[in-house]
């Protein structure tokens, strides 16, 4: 029984190996790392059961339970598995400011004060219309309003009060 317990766990000692250099590697050397598998393990890395479930057989890593992991992790990896958790969060960090930093440039870059500035322009643009539409829609209103004292034989003052407006504007 001893013995074939020792042999089922073979695999997984290799697994939980090849997952450490994995880490590893996505902690000092991410660019040598392929990139669907660096995006296969990001969501891996957020938890230490999601990491112990985690599977790539090309890399030879089977899902385990994360008892089963933190034993085995306890035995073949010098730290045992504080040593690979430890290295799991790392690689998380690594993977998430490598994304922040392919989503766009850094602040203070002068690719960043361009990107900056087309969206200052585009807003203004927006803020330019808006006041062309309420513009249009005053001298709408502004219009009826003279009708209306047009018919009411009060166009003197409608002048007078349109001019007043039209000068606080």
């Amino acid at each position: 029984m001893v013995r074939h317990q020792y042999e089922t766990s073979l695999p997984k000692s290799a697994s939980v190996r090849n997952e450490y250099e994995l880490l590893q590697k996505l902690v000092h050397e991410l660019g040598s790392v392929d990139q669907t598998l660096r995006e296969t393990i990001a969501s891996a890395l957020v938890s230490q059961s999601d990491l112990a479930a985690f599977e790539h057989f090309d890399t030879g890593i089977v899902g385990m339970s994360l008892n089963t992991h933190k034993a085995i992790a306890d035995q073949v990896i010098e730290g045992g598995y504080k040593t690979l958790n430890e290295y799991r969060r790392a690689a998380l960090q690594k993977l998430r400011e490598f994304e922040r930093r392919k989503e766009g440039p850094g602040r203070g870059t002068i690719n960043w004060y361009k990107i900056a500035l087309a969206e200052k322009n585009e807003k203004l643009i927006r803020v330019a219309n808006d006041i062309a539409l309420m513009s249009q829609r005053l001298d709408e209103v502004l219009a009826l309003a003279q009708q209306m004292a047009a018919k009411a034989s009060m166009l003197d003052e409608f002048q007078k009060q349109r001019d007043e407006l039209l000068r606080k504007f």
